[in-house]
């Protein structure tokens, strides 16, 4: 597998294409109903926080939270409340 290089992508638009092309993952990423896993805009698993399960499901679930959200934001897109938020 080569290696995942982003060499400091200009644009949004540049880091999207990159994570697509590279790693295969459609943005947005969002966090599933487990809490912890990662699912791409295919929902195909791309990460799960924790995996063997050694820290509070609390912390593990605000870490997937703030890596959707950086991950996201890197690809242009803007945090909106869910239905159960409002």
């Amino acid at each position: 597998m080569a290696d995942l290089r982003f060499e400091r992508p200009e644009t949004t638009e540049q880091f999207a294409y990159a994570m697509l092309r590279h790693a295969d993952i459609a943005l947005p990423l969002r966090v599933d109903k487990d809490g912890v896993t990662l699912l791409d805009a295919t929902d195909q698993a791309v990460m799960v926080v924790d995996y063997n399960g050694e820290m509070a499901d609390a912390r593990a679930h605000v870490i997937a939270v703030m890596v959707e959200l950086a991950v996201n934001t890197c690809g242009g897109f803007s945090l909106q409340a869910s239905e159960q938020d409002r």
